[in-house]
Protein backbone atom coordinates (compact mmCIF):
# COMPACT_ATOMS: atom_id res chain seq x y z
CA UNK A 1 0.00 0.00 0.00
CA UNK A 2 1.21 3.82 -0.78
CA UNK A 3 1.78 6.13 2.24
CA UNK A 4 -1.37 7.94 0.60
CA UNK A 5 -3.59 4.85 1.27
CA UNK A 6 -2.04 4.20 4.38
CA UNK A 7 -3.06 7.53 5.43
CA UNK A 8 -6.92 6.66 3.88
CA UNK A 9 -7.34 3.76 6.01
CA UNK A 10 -5.76 5.66 9.26
CA UNK A 11 -8.23 8.10 8.55
CA UNK A 12 -11.22 5.47 7.88
CA UNK A 13 -10.46 3.59 11.00
CA UNK A 14 -10.54 6.73 12.83
CA UNK A 15 -14.13 7.47 11.73
CA UNK A 16 -15.62 3.86 12.34
CA UNK A 17 -14.28 3.88 15.83
CA UNK A 18 -15.52 7.44 16.17
CA UNK A 19 -18.94 6.17 14.23
CA UNK A 20 -19.05 3.21 16.54
CA UNK A 21 -19.07 5.54 19.90
CA UNK A 22 -21.42 8.47 18.72
CA UNK A 23 -24.29 5.47 17.49
CA UNK A 24 -23.69 3.95 20.66
CA UNK A 25 -24.63 7.34 22.49
CA UNK A 26 -27.35 8.74 19.99
CA UNK A 27 -28.98 5.94 18.14
CA UNK A 28 -30.51 6.80 15.27
CA UNK A 29 -29.72 10.50 14.57
CA UNK A 30 -26.32 9.24 14.57
CA UNK A 31 -26.78 6.83 12.18
CA UNK A 32 -28.61 8.52 9.77
CA UNK A 33 -26.24 11.38 10.24
CA UNK A 34 -23.69 8.93 9.02
CA UNK A 35 -25.34 7.65 6.21
CA UNK A 36 -26.26 10.60 4.91
CA UNK A 37 -22.35 11.72 4.85
CA UNK A 38 -21.28 8.73 3.21
CA UNK A 39 -23.94 9.73 0.40
CA UNK A 40 -22.43 12.76 0.11
CA UNK A 41 -18.61 11.10 -0.39
CA UNK A 42 -20.25 8.61 -2.95
CA UNK A 43 -18.13 8.19 -6.02
CA UNK A 44 -18.69 5.19 -8.00
CA UNK A 45 -22.45 4.45 -9.18
CA UNK A 46 -22.79 1.30 -6.88
CA UNK A 47 -21.43 3.01 -4.13
CA UNK A 48 -23.98 5.79 -4.74
CA UNK A 49 -26.73 3.22 -4.68
CA UNK A 50 -25.64 1.45 -1.94
CA UNK A 51 -26.46 5.07 0.68
CA UNK A 52 -29.02 6.21 -1.51
CA UNK A 53 -30.66 2.60 -0.60
CA UNK A 54 -29.81 3.11 3.20
CA UNK A 55 -30.75 6.26 3.38
CA UNK A 56 -34.22 5.27 2.06
CA UNK A 57 -34.66 2.10 4.81
CA UNK A 58 -33.77 4.71 7.41
CA UNK A 59 -36.58 7.32 6.54
CA UNK A 60 -38.47 5.99 9.46
CA UNK A 61 -37.02 6.09 13.18
CA UNK A 62 -38.84 3.08 13.84
CA UNK A 63 -36.54 1.26 10.85
CA UNK A 64 -36.02 -2.24 11.58
CA UNK A 65 -32.38 -1.72 10.67
CA UNK A 66 -31.95 0.17 13.61
CA UNK A 67 -32.38 -2.47 16.47
CA UNK A 68 -30.42 -4.41 13.95
CA UNK A 69 -27.21 -2.10 14.15
CA UNK A 70 -27.72 -1.47 17.71
CA UNK A 71 -27.43 -5.60 18.47
CA UNK A 72 -24.14 -5.45 16.18
CA UNK A 73 -22.54 -2.72 18.39
CA UNK A 74 -23.36 -4.34 21.51
CA UNK A 75 -22.53 -8.45 20.27
CA UNK A 76 -19.65 -7.53 18.24
CA UNK A 77 -15.93 -6.11 19.56
CA UNK A 78 -15.77 -2.85 18.48
CA UNK A 79 -11.89 -3.19 16.97
CA UNK A 80 -13.27 -6.30 14.81
CA UNK A 81 -16.06 -4.56 13.86
CA UNK A 82 -14.19 -0.87 12.36
CA UNK A 83 -11.90 -3.56 11.18
CA UNK A 84 -14.15 -5.31 8.56
CA UNK A 85 -16.04 -2.01 7.90
CA UNK A 86 -13.11 -0.68 6.55
CA UNK A 87 -12.04 -3.29 4.89
CA UNK A 88 -15.30 -4.23 3.18
CA UNK A 89 -15.87 -0.30 2.30
CA UNK A 90 -13.11 1.31 1.77
CA UNK A 91 -10.54 -2.18 0.67
CA UNK A 92 -12.84 -3.77 -1.02
CA UNK A 93 -15.48 -1.85 -2.79
CA UNK A 94 -13.55 1.44 -3.08
CA UNK A 95 -9.52 1.17 -3.58
CA UNK A 96 -10.19 -2.77 -4.90
CA UNK A 97 -12.83 -2.09 -7.27
CA UNK A 98 -10.75 0.88 -8.53
CA UNK A 99 -7.86 -1.38 -8.46
CA UNK A 100 -10.32 -4.24 -10.39
CA UNK A 101 -11.05 -2.08 -13.22
CA UNK A 102 -8.37 -0.28 -13.60
CA UNK A 103 -6.55 -4.18 -14.62
CA UNK A 104 -9.70 -5.48 -16.31
CA UNK A 105 -9.11 -8.11 -13.89
CA UNK A 106 -11.16 -11.06 -13.96
CA UNK A 107 -11.87 -12.17 -9.85
CA UNK A 108 -13.62 -10.10 -7.17
CA UNK A 109 -13.97 -12.40 -4.73
CA UNK A 110 -11.73 -15.94 -4.80
CA UNK A 111 -12.53 -18.70 -3.39
CA UNK A 112 -11.42 -21.92 -2.28
CA UNK A 113 -12.41 -25.35 -0.81
CA UNK A 114 -9.54 -26.81 2.01
CA UNK A 115 -9.53 -30.33 2.50
CA UNK A 116 -7.06 -29.64 5.21
CA UNK A 117 -3.64 -28.02 6.23
CA UNK A 118 -1.68 -28.44 3.72
CA UNK A 119 -3.64 -26.51 1.42
CA UNK A 120 -3.77 -23.24 2.76
CA UNK A 121 -0.41 -22.56 2.46
CA UNK A 122 -1.23 -22.85 -1.55
CA UNK A 123 -4.29 -20.63 -1.21
CA UNK A 124 -2.35 -17.82 0.91
CA UNK A 125 -0.02 -17.72 -2.59
CA UNK A 126 -3.13 -17.29 -4.52
CA UNK A 127 -4.45 -14.53 -2.08
CA UNK A 128 -1.12 -12.65 -2.41
CA UNK A 129 -1.10 -12.48 -6.66
CA UNK A 130 -5.18 -11.62 -6.44
CA UNK A 131 -4.35 -8.84 -3.67
CA UNK A 132 -1.70 -7.22 -6.77
CA UNK A 133 -5.22 -7.15 -9.24
CA UNK A 134 -7.54 -5.61 -6.73
CA UNK A 135 -8.95 -8.12 -5.19
CA UNK A 136 -9.93 -8.02 -1.27
CA UNK A 137 -12.95 -10.58 -0.90
CA UNK A 138 -11.89 -14.37 -0.16
CA UNK A 139 -13.76 -17.31 0.79
CA UNK A 140 -12.33 -20.60 2.15
CA UNK A 141 -14.79 -23.58 2.77
CA UNK A 142 -12.76 -25.30 5.48
CA UNK A 143 -13.22 -29.08 6.09
CA UNK A 144 -12.29 -28.75 9.42
CA UNK A 145 -10.67 -26.47 12.64
CA UNK A 146 -7.29 -27.32 11.96
CA UNK A 147 -7.91 -25.90 7.94
CA UNK A 148 -9.21 -22.49 9.03
CA UNK A 149 -6.73 -22.21 11.43
CA UNK A 150 -3.83 -22.94 8.89
CA UNK A 151 -5.60 -20.20 6.84
CA UNK A 152 -5.68 -17.70 9.83
CA UNK A 153 -2.03 -18.32 10.20
CA UNK A 154 -1.12 -16.92 6.63
CA UNK A 155 -3.32 -14.54 6.52
CA UNK A 156 -4.02 -12.63 9.79
CA UNK A 157 -1.13 -10.17 9.30
CA UNK A 158 -0.05 -10.05 5.94
CA UNK A 159 -3.07 -9.48 4.36
CA UNK A 160 -4.75 -7.42 7.18
CA UNK A 161 -6.60 -5.04 4.57
CA UNK A 162 -8.23 -7.63 3.12
CA UNK A 163 -11.53 -9.34 4.24
CA UNK A 164 -11.83 -13.86 5.09
CA UNK A 165 -15.16 -15.67 5.45
CA UNK A 166 -14.68 -19.12 6.64
CA UNK A 167 -17.19 -21.60 6.19
CA UNK A 168 -17.62 -23.75 8.75
CA UNK A 169 -19.58 -26.75 10.41
CA UNK A 170 -20.67 -25.74 13.97
CA UNK A 171 -19.09 -28.74 15.16
CA UNK A 172 -15.68 -27.70 13.93
CA UNK A 173 -15.25 -24.95 16.57
CA UNK A 174 -13.04 -25.65 18.81
CA UNK A 175 -10.92 -23.63 21.48
CA UNK A 176 -7.63 -22.98 19.27
CA UNK A 177 -9.93 -21.56 16.02
CA UNK A 178 -11.69 -19.54 18.39
CA UNK A 179 -8.59 -17.81 19.65
CA UNK A 180 -7.11 -17.65 16.48
CA UNK A 181 -10.52 -16.02 14.74
CA UNK A 182 -9.86 -13.26 18.00
CA UNK A 183 -6.42 -12.75 16.97
CA UNK A 184 -7.28 -11.88 13.50
CA UNK A 185 -10.38 -9.59 13.43
CA UNK A 186 -10.42 -9.68 9.34
CA UNK A 187 -11.91 -13.31 9.17
CA UNK A 188 -15.92 -13.90 9.30
CA UNK A 189 -17.02 -17.54 10.24
CA UNK A 190 -19.84 -18.66 8.64
CA UNK A 191 -21.51 -21.03 10.58
CA UNK A 192 -22.88 -24.38 7.61
CA UNK A 193 -26.20 -25.63 8.56
CA UNK A 194 -25.59 -28.99 7.96
CA UNK A 195 -27.94 -30.65 5.10
CA UNK A 196 -31.00 -31.93 6.59
CA UNK A 197 -30.81 -29.98 10.18
CA UNK A 198 -32.26 -26.35 10.77
CA UNK A 199 -30.80 -23.12 11.88
CA UNK A 200 -30.84 -24.13 15.69
CA UNK A 201 -28.27 -26.99 14.62
CA UNK A 202 -26.35 -23.73 14.89
CA UNK A 203 -26.77 -22.70 18.47
CA UNK A 204 -23.92 -23.49 20.44
CA UNK A 205 -21.57 -22.57 18.39
CA UNK A 206 -23.33 -18.90 17.82
CA UNK A 207 -23.48 -18.41 21.46
CA UNK A 208 -19.94 -18.99 21.52
CA UNK A 209 -18.81 -17.30 19.26
CA UNK A 210 -21.50 -13.95 20.43
CA UNK A 211 -19.95 -14.71 23.88
CA UNK A 212 -16.63 -14.21 22.61
CA UNK A 213 -17.65 -11.28 20.81
CA UNK A 214 -16.99 -12.04 17.41
CA UNK A 215 -19.34 -11.13 14.77
CA UNK A 216 -20.03 -14.73 12.81
CA UNK A 217 -23.03 -15.73 9.70
CA UNK A 218 -24.95 -18.17 8.55
CA UNK A 219 -24.63 -20.17 5.59
CA UNK A 220 -27.74 -22.06 5.15
CA UNK A 221 -29.45 -24.35 1.93
CA UNK A 222 -32.89 -23.76 2.20
CA UNK A 223 -34.85 -27.35 1.83
CA UNK A 224 -36.61 -27.84 -1.12
CA UNK A 225 -40.05 -26.58 -0.69
CA UNK A 226 -39.48 -23.73 2.73
CA UNK A 227 -40.87 -21.07 3.01
CA UNK A 228 -38.71 -17.82 4.06
CA UNK A 229 -41.94 -16.08 5.99
CA UNK A 230 -41.48 -14.83 9.44
CA UNK A 231 -41.20 -17.62 11.44
CA UNK A 232 -38.42 -18.69 9.50
CA UNK A 233 -36.75 -14.96 9.46
CA UNK A 234 -37.00 -14.72 13.44
CA UNK A 235 -35.64 -18.68 13.95
CA UNK A 236 -32.91 -17.13 12.35
CA UNK A 237 -32.32 -14.15 14.11
CA UNK A 238 -32.59 -15.70 17.42
CA UNK A 239 -28.62 -17.00 16.25
CA UNK A 240 -27.00 -14.79 13.57
CA UNK A 241 -27.21 -10.90 12.59
CA UNK A 242 -26.25 -12.28 8.94
CA UNK A 243 -27.37 -15.27 6.90
CA UNK A 244 -26.15 -15.86 3.73
CA UNK A 245 -28.89 -18.36 1.76
CA UNK A 246 -29.24 -20.59 -1.25
CA UNK A 247 -31.86 -23.16 -3.07
CA UNK A 248 -29.69 -25.05 -4.53
CA UNK A 249 -30.11 -25.82 -8.52
CA UNK A 250 -33.68 -25.19 -9.74
CA UNK A 251 -34.31 -22.21 -11.18
CA UNK A 252 -37.56 -21.82 -9.82
CA UNK A 253 -36.29 -22.11 -6.12
CA UNK A 254 -34.01 -19.54 -6.76
CA UNK A 255 -36.47 -16.76 -8.09
CA UNK A 256 -38.68 -17.56 -5.01
CA UNK A 257 -35.61 -17.18 -2.26
CA UNK A 258 -34.78 -14.08 -4.60
CA UNK A 259 -38.34 -12.16 -4.27
CA UNK A 260 -37.89 -13.37 -0.51
CA UNK A 261 -35.40 -11.98 0.18
CA UNK A 262 -35.89 -8.56 -1.40
CA UNK A 263 -39.30 -8.59 0.52
CA UNK A 264 -37.48 -9.47 3.87
CA UNK A 265 -34.28 -6.47 3.65
CA UNK A 266 -37.14 -3.65 2.35
CA UNK A 267 -39.38 -4.68 5.73
CA UNK A 268 -37.52 -6.68 8.03
CA UNK A 269 -39.23 -8.91 10.74
CA UNK A 270 -36.37 -9.44 12.84
CA UNK A 271 -32.85 -8.05 13.10
CA UNK A 272 -30.79 -10.25 10.62
CA UNK A 273 -29.54 -9.42 7.49
CA UNK A 274 -30.70 -11.49 4.50
CA UNK A 275 -28.38 -12.47 1.35
CA UNK A 276 -29.27 -14.36 -1.66
CA UNK A 277 -25.95 -16.10 -2.76
CA UNK A 278 -26.53 -17.03 -6.58
CA UNK A 279 -28.58 -13.24 -7.18
CA UNK A 280 -26.57 -10.86 -4.50
CA UNK A 281 -23.32 -12.34 -6.03
CA UNK A 282 -25.26 -11.87 -9.67
CA UNK A 283 -25.77 -8.01 -8.44
CA UNK A 284 -22.23 -7.50 -7.11
CA UNK A 285 -20.50 -8.17 -10.12
CA UNK A 286 -22.54 -6.08 -12.09
CA UNK A 287 -21.08 -3.24 -9.89
CA UNK A 288 -18.05 -4.16 -9.03
CA UNK A 289 -16.27 -4.48 -12.19
CA UNK A 290 -17.89 -5.61 -15.73
CA UNK A 291 -16.10 -8.98 -16.91
CA UNK A 292 -15.31 -9.52 -12.76
CA UNK A 293 -16.59 -12.81 -11.08
CA UNK A 294 -16.32 -15.37 -8.47
CA UNK A 295 -13.19 -17.20 -8.95
CA UNK A 296 -12.63 -21.01 -7.79
CA UNK A 297 -8.86 -21.84 -6.82
CA UNK A 298 -9.61 -25.63 -7.19
CA UNK A 299 -12.28 -27.58 -8.66
CA UNK A 300 -15.03 -27.27 -5.81
CA UNK A 301 -18.75 -26.72 -6.44
CA UNK A 302 -19.70 -26.51 -2.63
CA UNK A 303 -21.42 -23.01 -2.63
CA UNK A 304 -22.56 -23.38 -6.10
CA UNK A 305 -24.64 -26.73 -5.28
Amino acid sequence: MTTEHDGMRAWAMTLAHRAVKDIKRDGFRQLRSYVDMGALLARSPGQKLFFSTAQRLLEKADSAYCPLVQQLLEEVGENQLCTLAVNLGLEALAAGVVELRRQNAPVWLECVRLDGPSQAAEYHQAVLRARKTGTRLFCADCAGAAAAQALLRHVSFDCRESLFFLRIFPDALTPELVRALRAAENAVPLLTVPEGAGPDSCARAAQWLRSEKLFYGMFYRLPDGAKLDTEAVRGLAQWTRLCILWAGGERAGEKALQKAVSAQRKAPDAPVFLMDWQSDSRALEKYISAGASVHWSDSGETLRR
